[in-house]
């Protein structure tokens, strides 16, 4: 039964009502419930805080085991977390992916609408002498290529749904129904920001941090009357690695997270560009509309007009999608959910 769980949510009988609308915070919100990554981390962070709680239970347990037991649970809590993002960009591109699709369908579906009539004016109007074959040759390539741009989106839509059934953990029977995508909200956190505690919400840092944490409390334990001096001296050097292991692992984070800062920001950026060109094509197709009532503008040039509108809508939506990506892709980055929506349900 779990496969088709959907915890809180209403589509548990999805698979087999595909009249549900999936959302998008329902999709993220349904594999990190069902995720096997997310499980297993689950696990690890269990397992790590049993042994960490029967080490300390007993009273002949060391200070370095009991240190090491600590911060494996620190690390596992962590690992935890960043787990989760990785589900959450996953399943966010998955869901992505397979709306712009089947939303690029149905401007293909216009467009093939649209060539197929302009070919048959090309056509017409050589049957009446007025255009060369030439033009109607032309006019039967353009139909031939959006018919192919068509039968592509068409053959994505299989392996793009597999994709968000893998991600989301459980059975669909056929492509369900898919909300838009909320729209993104602007980034508030500064760089700055993000910057502090960095180096305690990534793995790999925490791993780092937790080497010197060792090395120093190893050379801590060596250092005195009834220790070798090269046993001390060994636990000096492995520190001072340990310690610039950190500071190179610290700085290379530091850039990745300004790099997906500022792409977070660029894409950003776009979206403004976009909803201009649509309030653009907006405001052409009305204008060709007033022109057509009054006789200036014919039928075909306002399905023309029609067919922008619907590839501005598409470039604005798919100017957001790339912003959600770009803030998921910060998230990962920063080690904690920027997107808002890991938390919604």
């Amino acid at each position: 039964m779990r496969r088709f769980w959907f915890g809180a949510l209403t589509l548990s009988s999805l698979a087999l009502a595909q009249s549900a609308t999936l959302t998008l915070p329902q999709a993220i919100h349904l594999a990190l419930a069902q995720s096997t990554q997310v499980l297993n981390a689950q696990a690890s962070l269990q397992s790590a805080t049993a042994q960490l709680a029967a080490l300390k239970a007993d009273p002949n347990t060391l200070i370095v085991p009991l240190t090491q037991a600590e911060q494996a649970v620190t690390l596992a809590q962590v690992n935890l977390q960043v787990t989760r993002l990785q589900v959450l960009q996953s399943t966010l591109s998955a869901y992505l992916a397979l709306y712009e699709d089947l939303r690029s369908m149905a401007l293909a579906q216009a467009q093939v609408a649209l060539a197929q009539r302009n070919l048959a004016i090309q056509e017409s109007k050589f049957a009446n002498g007025n255009a060369t074959s030439l033009d109607v040759a032309q006019a039967r390539t353009a139909l031939a290529a959006q018919q192919q741009i068509l039968a592509n989106d068409q053959a994505q839509e299989p392996s793009l749904l597999s994709q968000l059934v893998t991600d989301l953990g459980t059975n669909l029977s056929a492509t369900p129904k898919l909300a838009p995508p909320p729209p993104p909200q602007a980034l508030t956190a500064s760089l700055s920001e993000l910057q502090q505690g960095l180096s305690e919400r990534l793995p790999a840092l925490v791993q780092d941090e937790q080497a010197v944490a060792l090395d120093t409390l190893q050379v801590k334990l060596d250092d005195n009357d009834y220790t070798p001096p090269l046993t001390l001296t060994t636990a000096k050097i492995a520190l001072g690695n340990a310690q610039r292991t950190l500071s190179l692992a610290l700085a290379n984070a530091v850039a990745q997270l300004q790099s997906a800062y500022q792409a977070a920001q660029n894409s950003f950026a776009l979206i403004a560009i976009a909803r201009q060109n649509l309030a653009n094509a907006q405001t052409t197709l009305k204008q060709d509309q007033a022109a057509f009532k009054a006789g200036t503008v014919s039928a075909v040039q306002i399905q023309s007009d029609e067919v922008s509108l619907k590839s501005q809508k598409l470039s604005l939506q798919e100017a957001q999608d790339g912003y959600w990506r770009a803030l998921a892709a910060l998230s990962i980055a920063a080690g904690e959910d920027l997107t808002g929506l890991e938390g919604q349900p």
